[in-house]
């Protein structure tokens, strides 16, 4: 199997046999679900639709996001002597008590000073958004 130029495996770490099975794995099954979907007698809109839950799935389950199957966090959790692993979890307390995903640190921002509002209204809506 070529190598994929996939960024998620740009890690030197995933060419370890372990890693590199799981990679290897990964992309196999990624590639069977695609041929899958394509081979479905469907019309145009629902095979769209199929492909991008494919695609939602497989990218979820990808070996990368989980960190007993990651060589980098695994090797940054080994250096950091679990603080990174302790860090997550808080990460991931604090998202579920506010029920959201934080992808930034909230108080860094402040109204007026470097974050603006204004009012609106919506411009394009669809049925993914």
């Amino acid at each position: 199997m070529p190598p994929v130029p996939d960024r998620r495996f740009s890690s030197p770490a995933w060419s370890e046999p372990w890693y590199d099975w799981l990679r290897r794995s990964y992309l196999l099954n990624s590639r069977y679900v695609d041929a899958l979907v394509e081979s479905m007698q469907v019309d145009a809109r629902t095979r769209e639709r199929m492909r991008f839950a494919a695609r939602q799935l497989a990218d979820a389950m990808s070996p990368a996001n989980f960190a007993a199957t990651n060589p980098e966090a695994v090797q940054l959790a080994l250096e950091s002597n679990g603080e990174s692993l302790s860090r997550g979890i808080r990460q991931l307390m604090d998202d579920t008590l506010h029920g959201r995903i934080a992808t930034t640190d909230e108080t860094a921002f402040e109204v007026g000073r470097n974050l603006a509002t204004t009012a609106g209204a919506v411009v394009f809506e669809n049925e993914v958004m």
